[in-house]
C-alpha cells in the first residue's frame, strides 16, 4: 500500500469503512493478528504454530514479557510463545514480522484462520491509526536513508573529480618539467613556470 496516496491520517483510517483489510506485514498489525483476546486470534495463532512446526500443539501461551499491549509501531516487534506439543515436549518459540513473502506449505488452515482474525481486527480504528503512523515512520526513515546515500554519493563524486583534476594537473606539470629539462632550461626557470619546487624538479631529472 502506497502511503503517499493518503493526504491525512483520517483519509487513511477511512479505508476501514470500505471493508479494506489491515496489512499483516506491518509490525503492529502482525502482533494484533495473533495476540488479540478473541477466538479468531487464538485459533489463528494455534493453526499458524502447528503449520510452522509441523507438530500438533496441545497448549500454548504468550510469555508475560510480551503480553498484548498498546501498539507503538516499533520496528521488528516480536513475542515469545510457550508451546506444549501433544507428546508432552515443550518449546519457547519467537515470532517476528518481516516484510517478505512466506510459503507456509501445508499451512492452508493457518492462513484461513489468520484471514478470519485479520478481518476481525480490521474493524479496529486504533489499529488503523497505529498502522498509518508506523508506515509514515517507515517511509520517513527510508527517505532519510536515501537522502543520506544520495548526499554521500554526490560528495564522493565531487571529491573524486577534484582529486582526479589535481592528479592530472600534477602529472602535466611533471611532464612539462621533464621536457624543459631535456631542453636544458634552467631549473629555477622551470620552477617558476610549473610551480614545482627545485627539489621536485631535480628528482625528475635523475
Amino acid at each position: 500500500m502506497d502511503i503517499d496516496r493518503f493526504s491525512s491520517e483520517e483519509e487513511y483510517v477511512a479505508q476501514m469503512e470500505t471493508g479494506a483489510l489491515l496489512n499483516p506485514r506491518v509490525d503492529s498489525t502482525f502482533k494484533a493478528l495473533f495476540t488479540q483476546p478473541t477466538k479468531e486470534s487464538r485459533d489463528a495463532l494455534h493453526s499458524f504454530l502447528e503449520a510452522a512446526t509441523e507438530r500438533k500443539i496441545r497448549t500454548f501461551a504468550l510469555t508475560a514479557n510480551d503480553a498484548p499491549s498498546g501498539f507503538g509501531g516499533q520496528r521488528g516487534v516480536s513475542y515469545d510463545i510457550m508451546c506444549e506439543f501433544d507428546d508432552g515436549l515443550s518449546a519457547d518459540i519467537e515470532m517476528q514480522a518481516f516484510n517478505q513473502e512466506y510459503d507456509y506449505g501445508k499451512g492452508g488452515g493457518a492462513l484461513m484462520q489468520a484471514q478470519k482474525s485479520l478481518s476481525s481486527i480490521s474493524a479496529d480504528r486504533d489499529l488503523w491509526i497505529a498502522q498509518y503512523r508506523q508506515e509514515i515512520a517507515d517511509r520517513d526513515r527510508r527517505s532519510g536513508l536515501n537522502a543520506a546515500i544520495n548526499k554521500g554519493l554526490a560528495q564522493g563524486i565531487e571529491q573524486g573529480i577534484a582529486q582526479g583534476m589535481k592528479q592530472g594537473l600534477e602529472k602535466a606539470k611533471c611532464e612539462t618539467a621533464i621536457q624543459m629539462l631535456a631542453d636544458n632550461i634552467q631549473v629555477s626557470q622551470i620552477a617558476r613556470w610549473t610551480g614545482l619546487s627545485v627539489s621536485e624538479i631535480e628528482a625528475l631529472g635523475k
